[in-house]
């Protein structure tokens, strides 16, 4: 528009009020769709992608199990209708967490349902001996190793079965016999993986967690069969008896091998399974070394040496232990560090921006400045700003993810602080900066004629008074800390949908984030597996 002195003597001030209120609308329709988007993808893949039964079992298995047992009760009271039967994957995932007194019950109707999921009937037949009920969990493992898929484990199981059942003096050939069969079958060692929904990944504290949950309810059965083998084995030597027990030793050493996977069929290792592996070896080790000094009055060379090797492999595995929950913690706190940024930025600049309109509404004459042209530093410093912010975001969450979490963590918060600072200290001195660019003369009192006596024909009127500076400078600042508070919530957008769309979860799922041990424990059993391969090779 172009300014035009008007019959009073005023000039129309040269902004276009209307275009600037487009802007302004597009700029909150802009802000208020990229939070829709997000809240729309978040709701709909977690509530709409799948019917209201899958999507309660997906919810409750990143869940603590008290919070998650009330919720898969309803699935399964949902799904068991007068001509429906329960899915036996809901059951299982009920029994888990259910209370010790309903637990085989429920996987008793889970077995059931599906008799032929070999890992359902491993996970009841070890709930089965923990109960004591040995006989009928070894009915369930010798089930086990019938259904496919091949499995050497389920056999090494049915032999911890029996070995609970066997008096303190009876014989252990069957046991042994039961021990070389799985050893020479040749199947691979399959663990059960944990119970996991597809579109989840399969990383993360709480998976992990459910993996060790599971091979330590298969280790224990295997540690007490190792233990009753070795301990005869031991009463034995020290009465001076040889016996067999250095051929039957060496097949419980053999099963230790093969419970350490390393084949390429063989699942992947947890870290308490190759520490029951280890631990069952090393047993087996040293009491083969006390029958070589029985027997030949020296202890062998090989045995020796297998025994440093496998004191060294367990001493890593309690090294690697002792660090985990440090290194927990501190992955935690890195991927708690750009949330916590976010959260405390969003509360800052929201009471920045409501300060500023209870400026703005305490003064007065405000309205009209909001069309005023940004000058360069109002428009460069917040996209800067905001990009500079969003890619610390991105390389927080990136170095979270590929486990290099160091001193950048720490000084992260310092870099955002400081860009954050920028950006606020020119909204603080914004209304100053157009002030002296003389962009809002046009809220100023004009000069008005006066009397024909007066010396120049014109007075002027009275001076700007205090109130109405704080409605200018109050609306000023509401209009920067607006733009603020848009852009931070847009980009908060952006870094959400980025972090789903290449990570496969949100920035805040911090169950289902890297831990940063993942690749420590794979490197770690990697190497025990290939130091003892060229041992016993």
């Amino acid at each position: 528009m172009n300014s035009k002195a008007g019959k009073t003597g005023v000039c129309a001030p040269p902004f276009d009020y209307v275009r600037a209120r487009r802007t302004r609308r597009s700029f909150r329709l802009l802000v208020a769709l990229t939070v829709f988007l997000t809240l729309m993808l978040w709701f709909v893949e977690g509530y709409l992608r799948y019917d209201r039964s899958e999507t309660q079992y997906r919810m409750a298995l990143t869940l603590h199990p008290a919070q998650a047992r009330p919720i898969l009760r309803t699935v399964v009271r949902r799904e068991t209708g007068p001509a429906k039967v329960p899915p036996s994957l809901y059951l299982e995932a009920l029994a888990q967490v259910e209370e010790p007194d309903n637990m085989l019950d429920t996987y008793a109707r889970a077995y059931q349902v599906n008799p032929n999921n070999a890992s359902l009937v491993i996970n009841y037949g070890c709930m089965l001996y923990f109960d004591g009920q040995h006989e009928e969990a070894r009915e369930r493992f010798r089930e086990a190793g019938v259904n496919p898929p091949r499995n050497a484990l389920p056999r090494y199981l049915e032999a911890a079965a029996l070995a609970a059942t066997l008096e303190p003096e009876a014989d252990l050939s069957d046991l042994v016999a039961l021990l070389t069969r799985a050893n020479s079958s040749g199947d691979p060692v399959l663990f059960p993986d944990p119970l996991w929904h597809v579109s989840l990944p399969k990383r993360g504290a709480r998976y992990n967690k459910l993996r060790r949950d599971t091979a330590e309810r298969m280790a224990t059965p295997l540690l007490h069969c190792c233990n009753l083998i070795t301990g005869r084995a031991r009463q034995s030597l020290e009465r001076g008896e040889l016996m067999d027990w250095d051929n039957w030793l060496e097949k419980v050493q053999y099963m230790g091998m093969r419970l350490m996977g390393g084949r390429e069929d063989d699942s992947p290792p947890t870290m308490i399974q190759m520490n029951t592996a280890l631990q069952i070896q090393h047993q087996a080790l040293v009491l083969r070394g006390e029958w070589s000094k029985l027997s030949g009055g020296v202890l062998d060379p090989e045995i020796n040496n297998a025994i440093l090797r496998v004191n060294e492999a367990l001493a890593g595995i309690a090294a690697f232990e002792e660090r985990r929950q440090p290194v927990l913690a501190q992955y935690r706190e890195s991927a708690l560090t750009p949330l916590m940024l976010a959260v405390k930025t969003g509360l800052l600049l929201f009471v920045l921006y409501s300060i500023s309109l209870v400026l703005h509404k305490a003064g007065s004459g405000g309205k009209r400045v909001r069309a005023l042209p940004h000058v360069w530093a109002g428009k460069l410093v917040p996209v800067v700003g905001f990009a500079s912010l969003l890619a610390v975001l991105f390389y927080l969450s990136a170095r979270h993810h590929l486990g290099m979490v160091g001193e950048f963590d720490a000084s992260a918060p310092y870099v955002w602080s400081f860009v954050l600072g920028v950006m606020l200290l020119l909204g603080l001195l914004y209304p100053m900066i157009q002030a002296r660019a003389g962009l809002y003369q046009e809220v100023l009192p004009a000069r008005t004629e006066g009397p024909p006596d007066t010396a120049d024909g014109l007075e002027k009127a009275p001076a700007l008074t205090v109130r109405r500076y704080i409605g200018v400078y109050g609306c000023l600042l509401r209009r920067y800390m607006g733009v603020l508070c848009g852009g931070f919530m847009v980009i908060i957008c952006l870094w959400c949908i980025s972090h789903r769309v290449v990570l496969g979860t949100y920035p805040f799922q911090m169950e289902l984030l890297t831990t940063g041990l993942e690749k420590e424990s794979a490197v770690l059993i990697s190497e025990i597996q290939q130091h003892l391969r060229e041992l016993f090779s």
